[in-house]
This record gives C-alpha cells, sequence and structure tokens, in this order.
C-alpha cells in the first residue's frame, strides 16, 4: 500500500461530516509510529472503509429499506473492524457511528431544508447542518 497516495484519496475525497474517515486518516499521517499489527490491520480498515462510504453515498433517501440498507452496512462494517488494536483515546471505534449518523440523517436534512426554503417564500431562512 502506497501511504502518501492513500493519504491523498482521503484527502480528497473527505467532508467534514466523515468523521470516522477523518481518524483513519489521522492514522495514516501516523503510519511510522503504528506497529506491524497496526499497519495490518489499517490496511484492511481502509480497504473496508472504502466499501462501506461508497455504499453510504450511493444510498440516497431516508426510506425504511435504504435506512435498514444503511444499518446492516453498518453492522457488516462494525463486524470487519471490531478487533483493531486502537486505544479507546483514539476514538476509532466511536467514530464509525458519528459517521453512520451522518449518513443517516443527511438526506431528510436536505430535504427538511428545502422544504423550509420552499415554505418560505423571501422570508429569514434558517438550515439545519450536521456537523
Amino acid at each position: 500500500m502506497e501511504i502518501k497516495k492513500e493519504i491523498e484519496w482521503f484527502k480528497a475525497n473527505l467532508i467534514k461530516s466523515q468523521i470516522h474517515g477523518r481518524n483513519i486518516l489521522a492514522k495514516l499521517k501516523n503510519w511510522p509510529s503504528l506497529s506491524a499489527n497496526q499497519r495490518r490491520q489499517l490496511q484492511m480498515v481502509i480497504k473496508e472503509y472504502k466499501k462501506w462510504k461508497e455504499t453510504n453515498e450511493n444510498l440516497i433517501g431516508h426510506s425504511n429499506d435504504i435506512i435498514k440498507n444503511r444499518v446492516k452496512k453498518l453492522n457488516d462494517y462494525k463486524e470487519k473492524v471490531e478487533n483493531v488494536e486502537f486505544s479507546a483515546q483514539s476514538k476509532f471505534h466511536s467514530s464509525v457511528i458519528e459517521e453512520f449518523l451522518y449518513y443517516l440523517f443527511r438526506d431528510l436534512l436536505d430535504e427538511l431544508n428545502k422544504k423550509a426554503e420552499k415554505d418560505n417564500d423571501g422570508r429569514s431562512k434558517q438550515k439545519i447542518f450536521l456537523g
């Protein structure tokens, strides 16, 4: 795995609300200080994260089926990364849930904001933001 290439991918493909991806990026930047085992695990995490991120980016909406699919993909991803050896202090595991919540509510908030813009007809507009 080419570390510089991975760092550039993460920098180019993450937004502020993708907390878990940013956590992975921080670990990549500290590659030299990781143990051999952590490096192997991080390589696996990167591969799985990219798949999980792509799936979530392609799921649009907040129907029951989409939410069920998101939860299934979250559980699949969590299963694959649950034994990764990073300290609790690094917030690796909790950042998965933070990013999941972004995906879970992203489209609902977008819809609510569009509705609010339409309903306000020139009056003061207030938007709801994540992250």
